[in-house]
């Protein structure tokens, strides 16, 4: 069959009866996406099936984000590291399936509406004074843009109230609720800190809660099911679904590492599963819990200026990937690569970061 046969048979009508599984089915993916489904609109009004408009778009798109990730980088960490942060985003080879796999356009199109809600956040809690509303809604409209081009783009919302309660607290030492006035003596009156963050913390949460709404009442309320050659640990019992999922985890860390390994369908059989705590692969997964909690811990211990960035950078692997890590709720894939398009911001913040302080120590 040509292009144009093609192109005509997608143009008929469908029949009454059809295949079309509603969104609010079991058997449907769940995924809701306008905005990533209207750019593929565009793309075939403008030259249906040619594929050389949809990749152009995508490397659009990708050049996009990486300007804006250095825009952001270059806010936290000085020239040089902040470069290299960019450059290394830019030409990172996990990032092959988002950008030259057309469906991975729903990553690029997330990723820039993720970067300007964080960004808009950020520079809102610059400002001394009252909160800043119209900042926390321009930042609610970005993560609603966000979820709407790719699910995972809601999970900003974690990352910017992270980044601001860590650090509030690393500025200002005093506990988030004020302790109990002795019985007699009248209580001084509560840091206007408080306040300002227990109120921009309750616009965002109700925000998002509505979002999340509105995202439930179109897909329902059941989750999808998916077979057994899509994620074949899903259907196991404990504890081999729990060992192979955690496992999935550490194996994603890795390709971020090192990711000489790279395949375009992780399903089926091409990571074996976990059954036993004997299993040899139990020992990644505990070695990179223990580096995340080493992690956190130094966020704790260290400075405002280094707490800052390893807030960033642990917060922007972790949330975004959770939706896609199989230990909330199966998803229809082993690995994906192109989930990793995200993460892989905090992970390069984490090694500029690292770099900068060799370099210091070095010199």
């Amino acid at each position: 069959m040509s292009i144009q046969d093609f192109s005509n048979a997608l143009a008929t009508p469908l029949p009454i009866k059809s295949n079309i599984v509603s969104i609010s089915y079991e058997e449907s993916h769940k995924s809701y996406r306008p905005l990533c489904v209207l750019t593929f609109r565009i793309n075939y009004w403008f030259h249906e099936l040619n594929p050389f408009g949809y990749h152009l778009i995508n490397t659009i798109l990708h050049t996009a984000v990486c300007l804006l990730y250095h825009r952001f980088c270059c806010e936290f960490l000085p020239q040089i590291p902040s470069l290299i942060s960019s450059v290394l985003f830019a030409v990172h080879p996990i990032h092959s399936e988002a950008v030259t796999g057309v469906v991975g356009r729903a990553e690029l199109l997330s990723s820039i509406f993720f970067l300007l809600a964080l960004r808009t956040y950020i520079r809102s809690r610059r400002q001394k004074g009252p909160n800043d509303y119209k900042a926390l809604l321009r930042c609610l409209l970005f993560a609603g843009l966000a979820m709407l081009s790719k699910e995972q783009g809601i999970t900003v919302v974690a990352v910017c109230a992270t980044y601001d309660i860590f650090l509030v607290q690393k500025t200002t030492p005093a506990p988030l609720v004020p302790d109990r006035a002795p019985r007699g003596k009248i209580k001084g009156p509560t840091p206007t800190w408080r306040k300002d963050l227990v109120l921009r913390l309750l616009v965002m949460t109700m925000g998002t809660a509505l979002l999340l709404a509105a995202r439930m009442k179109l897909m329902g309320t059941k989750l999808p099911v998916f077979n057994k050659f899509d994620n074949p640990a899903s259907t196991e019992s404990w504890p081999t679904r729990h060992l192979t999922h955690n496992y999935l985890v550490s194996l994603n860390a890795w390709l971020l590492l090192f990711p000489s390994d790279l395949c375009c369908d992780w399903t089926m059989g091409t990571v074996p599963l976990v059954t036993s705590y004997f299993d040899l692969r139990f020992i990644p997964t505990v070695l990179f819990y223990a580096v995340i909690s080493i992690l956190v811990w130094k966020i704790y211990k260290s400075d405002f200026k280094t707490s800052k960035r390893l807030v960033l950078g642990v917060s922007l692997c972790v949330f975004p990937f959770i939706p896609a890590s199989n230990l909330l709720y199966p998803v229809g894939f082993v690995i994906a690569e192109r989930v990793l398009y995200l993460p892989s911001m905090g992970f390069c913040i984490l090694i500029a970061h690292g770099w900068h302080l060799l370099y210091q120590k070095e010199r």
